[in-house]
């Protein structure tokens, strides 16, 4: 099975009752990785957890990898939700109070579950970047870009790239020491992004 087929649910849920096995698949599968490397996470015991049988599971999702994935993508989705509702809040803003609004957007989904982020963001960066991931990578992207193109900063492609490996990278150095204070790590970003854009 190449890549890409392996990242992929077999199919939709489409009636309420296959909604609801999805869902408490999801559910086990975030509630086991509190508890067990990804290593040693296995189908069998999500759908244990889950109180399914295997071959439900399979029904929707060919293997554990799909469903890592799934979590993945419903995490940028949900980050790509809180950036746009702060660009659309923040349209009349100067740039600066836009860019303090987008840097808590970034940090909203590590303070709702931080160790479920990190473990995620770590998967992400392990599993083969699938078309739909790309895509929502890509809308973060363009939704930094094209504020900054709306404030006239100059190079705001490359501006953009640059704030978010600069702001991905310290979250990231932060989750792994453990840090929990997320208004002083928003603080710390402020600094950094705003003395960059001032140099």
């Amino acid at each position: 099975m190449n890549d890409q087929r392996r990242l992929d649910r077999r199919r939709a849920p489409q009636q309420a009752r296959s909604k609801e096995t999805c869902d408490v698949i999801l559910a086990a599968t975030r509630s086991l990785l509190a508890q067990v490397s990804v290593e040693d996470l296995t189908t069998s015991t999500i759908a244990a957890k889950a109180g399914v049988s295997v071959g439900s599971l399979y029904q929707f999702f060919p293997g554990k990898e799909a469903i890592l994935a799934h979590l993945v993508r419903e995490l940028r989705a949900e980050m790509v939700s809180d950036l746009c509702t702060v660009c659309a809040e923040t349209r009349h803003a100067d740039l600066c109070s836009g860019l303090t609004a987008l840097i808590r957007a970034s940090l909203h989904h590590h303070k709702r579950d931080p160790a479920l982020t990190r473990i995620l963001e770590e998967i992400e960066t392990a599993l083969p970047m699938d078309a739909e991931t790309q895509h929502l990578k890509k809308q973060m992207f363009e939704i930094v870009a094209n504020f900054l193109i709306r404030h006239d900063v100059p190079q705001p492609e490359q501006t953009a790239r640059d704030l978010s490996g600069m702001v991905h990278g310290m979250i990231q150095a932060a989750l792994q020491a453990g840090e929990a204070d997320f208004d002083a790590l928003a603080a710390r970003l402020d600094r950094a992004v705003l003395g960059y854009l001032r140099s």
